[in-house]
C-alpha cells in the first residue's frame, strides 16, 4: 500500500478557520488604531485653537483659525492675511488632513460660526468674536469641538 503525502480536508479546514479567526482579531484591533486617528486630530485642533487664543493675548493682535472643510484643512493667521509660524518647525501653521499621514482621511465636516464664517477669531485680549462648532469625522465616528462665546473655552465632545 502506497502512503499519500499532503493535507487532509479536515486539516485544511482547521488552518483556514484559524486564519479567519486571526483576521477578525487583527481587523478589530486596527479599528481601534484608526479611532485614535480621529481623537488625536481632534485634540490637535483643540490645542491649536487654544494656542491661537494665547497668541492673540500675548501679541495684543487679533488671530484667527480659518477652516477649509471642502479640502480638510485649516490655517492659523495673525490678523487676516499673515500665516503664523508653527512653534515646532517654524513652517506656516497649516494643518492639511488630506496630506498628513498622521490624520489621513479625517474629515472636517463643517465649521459653523455666526454670520456664515468658517473661522474663529480672537480679539487682542483673547476673547472670541463669536463662538461656534467644528465637526471632525472619520469612518463613522464624530467629534465636535465647541468654542464658547465670550469666554473662549474650548471643549471636545464625542458624538457617537
Amino acid at each position: 500500500m502506497k502512503k499519500r503525502s499532503g493535507f487532509t480536508f479536515v486539516e485544511l479546514l482547521i488552518v483556514i478557520l484559524v486564519i479567519a479567526l486571526l483576521s477578525v482579531v487583527a481587523v478589530s484591533r486596527f479599528k481601534g488604531v484608526y479611532s485614535m486617528r480621529l481623537y488625536n486630530a481632534s485634540r490637535r485642533l483643540v490645542s491649536d485653537i487654544e494656542y491661537t487664543q494665547n497668541l492673540a493675548e500675548i501679541s495684543q493682535n487679533s488671530h484667527r483659525i480659518v477652516f477649509y472643510p471642502a479640502i480638510d484643512k485649516y490655517s492659523v493667521f495673525e490678523g487676516t492675511t499673515t500665516i503664523v509660524a508653527d512653534p515646532v518647525n517654524q513652517k506656516p501653521m497649516v494643518r492639511d488632513f488630506a496630506l498628513s499621514s498622521e490624520f489621513k482621511n479625517v474629515d472636517i465636516e463643517f465649521a459653523e460660526f455666526p454670520a456664515g464664517t468658517e473661522y474663529v477669531e480672537f480679539n487682542p485680549i483673547g476673547v472670541p468674536i463669536s463662538g461656534g462648532t467644528v465637526r471632525l469625522s472619520y469612518d463613522g465616528e464624530i467629534y465636535d469641538i465647541y468654542v464658547e462665546n465670550n469666554t473662549g473655552n474650548v471643549t471636545l465632545q464625542r458624538i457617537n
